[in-house]
């Protein structure tokens, strides 16, 4: 992509506000007349030599990466189709923990920044959110639509033959802002949008949090089966939910899935290819279990994303006045009866 005299020169403006210099110095380094002992001649001069190189006028310094403090697996999994993407079109990419963040821009000049968590930096640098909503509303972002999501996955589950659904999300209304969802999440509305009957006694209302993980799991098992009629179809938040709870609805004499059919709208145990290594995911069991389960979920586009990503940060990089967008993806169904894939959406704010 060729790029004009005017973008040429914002880049350039870039460099000089990275390293501290003016621009009429990264002018002489550029025609090779600065002066070697300016203690920033290096990184300049190394800034444009990658600016020269990139046919589609990507800065020279690197771009961050920023996930959350602890490694999960799908941050993993974005790292490595981000850090593929990067080579691609050589740039350098860093990945950093969001603890790391204000001591790494202290230490170096970074192009721009892609993070899957709420981070604080200069107004300066662009910033894109990965896999989640913009806290704030002012940086470009893309993220999995939550309310689609679902109501995606009831019709899916409704043209396959459910009748009688239940849902339990375990997510509380305080913490909808979740990085996976966009839009409200009510268990009977989506229910009626699908056209299945929306019965209160068909959403559960238990409540999940890190304390209370494993016991809510069991509780939420116990109320379905504490039913008059069972649902023949259970839709969770997440696969990571299925293992326990097959387990409970076992011990209940139900038979997963001959008697009742699972489906988690999203996937955390199944969409990682390198899930079951132990350093990117340690709940070997349940993956073991879910993995030789036969279930429905929804898996992330982690390549469509991070292309995504990377354009919407590029974009930004190029043309510092760019409106913020938002590009929204609903997850692909992966039904181990039969194959079907969820188209990408997108749009913009």
């Amino acid at each position: 992509m060729e790029i004009t005299v005017a973008q040429k020169k914002k880049k350039l403006q870039m460099i000089a506000r990275r390293n501290g210099v003016s621009l009429s110095t990264v002018y002489r380094i550029q025609r090779g007349d600065g002066s070697r002992r300016n203690p920033k001649f290096q990184a300049v001069k190394q800034e444009l030599r990658l600016l020269d190189e990139c046919g589609e006028g990507i800065p020279g310094a690197p771009v961050m990466m920023v996930t959350e403090n602890s490694l999960s697996s799908h941050a993993l999994e974005f790292y490595e189709q981000m850090k593929r993407l990067c080579m691609e079109r050589k740039i350098e990419l860093v990945l950093t923990l969001e603890k790391s963040v204000k001591e790494d821009l202290r230490r170096r000049c970074f192009a721009g920044i892609i993070t899957l968590t709420p981070i604080s930096v200069p107004d300066e640098i662009p910033v894109v959110y990965l896999n989640r909503r913009s806290p704030s509303g002012r940086e470009s972002s893309v993220c999995v639509d939550g309310m689609m999501n679902w109501a995606r996955m009831l019709i899916h589950l409704k043209e396959h033959g459910a009748r009688r659904v239940g849902i339990f999300n375990g997510v509380s209304e305080r913490n909808l802002s979740y990085y996976l969802t966009a839009g409200i999440l009510s268990g009977e509305v989506l229910l009626s949008l699908a056209g299945l009957p929306s019965d209160p006694e068909l959403i559960c209302p238990v409540t999940l949090s890190p304390e209370t993980h494993a016991e809510g799991l069991k509780q939420a098992a116990d109320y379905f089966c504490s039913l008059k009629k069972l649902p023949d179809t259970l839709l969770v938040n997440s696969d990571f939910y299925i293992p326990r709870m097959s387990r409970r609805f076992r011990e209940h004499g139900v038979r997963v899935p001959e008697d009742l059919l699972i489906a988690g709208v999203h996937s955390y145990l199944q969409t990682v290819p390198s899930a079951s290594h132990p350093t990117a995911y340690t709940l070997m069991e349940e993956y073991q279990e879910v993995e030789s389960s036969p279930c429905i979920c929804g898996v992330h586009c982690f390549q469509e994303m991070a292309g995504a990503a990377l354009d919407l940060l590029l974009e930004k990089i190029n043309q510092a006045d760019s409106i913020p967008r938002q590009i929204c993806f609903s997850l692909k169904i992966q039904d181990y009866r039969f194959e079907r894939e969820e188209i990408k959406y997108e749009t913009h704010r």
